[in-house]
């Protein structure tokens, strides 16, 4: 495309549109606590996740089925999903980054898994 050309139109989506479909997704409990310093007993972040789906979370990202030695916040994932206390209509998922990470999370009671893929090998 040329420089001088036309940018292509932006459309407006409000609100108000009966297309427009927006889920949020609460990824507190995993991306945000797993770059804190602090570790968190599996106890305290399954009341995170209590607390959270008690305010409305209706999806809940909670956890990584990582590596515990490369990321300690995460470690204990398993017991995490275990202390559930589910409520209706919450859907509970994890992170994976590998093809263990996705074993570990098959044998525990969540409804969505999500992957991530590198762009890098450095990553």
């Amino acid at each position: 495309m040329p420089i001088d050309a036309d940018p292509v139109p932006i459309p407006t989506i409000t609100a108000a549109d009966p297309d427009l479909d927006v889920t949020l997704v609460e990824v507190g409990p995993r991306d945000g606590l797993q770059n804190e310093a602090r570790s968190l007993e599996p106890e305290v972040r399954a009341e995170l996740v209590h607390r959270l789906q008690d305010a409305g979370a209706r999806r809940i990202e909670v956890a990584s089925f990582v590596n515990p030695s490369r990321v300690p916040q995460m470690a204990g994932a398993e017991e995490l999903f275990s202390l559930l206390e589910r409520a209706k209509g919450v859907s509970y998922s994890a992170l994976v980054m590998n093809g263990r990470g996705f074993d570990r999370a098959v044998d525990v009671d969540l409804q969505e898994i999500n992957f991530a893929f590198a762009a890098t090998d450095a990553y």
